[in-house]
């Protein structure tokens, strides 16, 4: 059974998001997508995730971001702090959704939505699990934010730069850079009392994979990670994406049942 729901941010950003529960029960675990820059709820990572999600007993929602899908915001408002504040405004609202009582969280995360899950999750108690794919643990060390001094600087003085993704073009505010350069996502992470599966391919050129093997350091114990070989930021080879959201949603249902 669907469900679509619509609710704000701290900052009035109406969010939207689909509520997918089995027919019949009223108590069992929640697990919430966190979607990649630029995608969005309805994406094919999304789609396998439901699919293999479905009749395992456990809820997923999956949602918008600001400034993503059907979501509001302007993308100049898009930072990680927002992401993580998106996710903590969605599990507000779930936990006072009449009629279901939702016995543990776990969070599915997707690159820029894996940078926001852990930063949730470093600040808050109440995630048992956490399935990362190739998140984004440093911003500033990958090539999409390597810039010259003086570019940095007129992006600065600007507030906005205009930047192309996946021949997407958009607006981007200084904020997001100022955003990231005051966290430490590593430091933070030492507080993540989760269980975490992080997969990452070797062929990753957006987010390179030595960010995850440092990550997983920096959790300890409680983290498992994953190097797929020849697999690039979208594992798009095929067989790649399948195989990597089977091995996801067998550790959720492991760790949540």
């Amino acid at each position: 059974m669907e469900k679509s729901l619509i609710f704000k941010n701290s900052s009035g950003f109406k969010l939207k998001g689909i509520l997918s529960v089995p027919e019949g029960i009223k108590e069992l675990p929640l697990i919430i997508s966190c979607h990649g820059f630029l995608s969005g709820k309805d994406s094919d990572t999304n789609m396998l995730l439901e699919e293999n999600l479905n009749n395992s007993g456990a809820a997923l929602f999956r949602f918008d971001f600001t400034a993503h899908g059907e979501s509001g915001g302007a993308f100049e408002d898009v930072t990680v702090s927002q992401g993580a504040d998106d996710i903590h405004s969605a599990i507000k609202m779930l936990k006072r959704l009449p009629g279901y009582n939702f016995s543990d969280i776990a969070f599915f995360a997707t690159s820029y939505g894996g940078n926001a899950a852990l930063w949730h999750a470093s600040s808050h108690t109440g995630i048992k699990a956490m399935a990362l794919k190739a998140p984004v643990s440093d911003y500033s060390k990958i090539s999409f934010f390597k810039f010259t001094p003086d570019i940095m600087s007129e992006w600065k003085k600007k507030g906005l730069k205009v930047m192309k993704m996946n021949g997407t073009e958009f607006r981007i505010s200084y904020n997001f850079y100022r955003d990231i350069d005051e966290h430490d996502t590593y430091e933070m992470a030492k507080n993540i009392r989760a269980k975490c599966l992080i997969i990452h391919g070797d062929d990753d050129n957006v987010v390179p994979y030595g960010q995850s093997v440092k990550l997983a350091g920096t959790i300890g114990d409680s983290a498992i990670l994953k190097i797929r070989q020849g697999a690039d930021h979208q594992f798009q080879q095929p067989g790649q994406l399948s195989s990597v959201m089977k091995e996801c949603v067998k550790f959720l249902k492991t760790t949540l049942f």
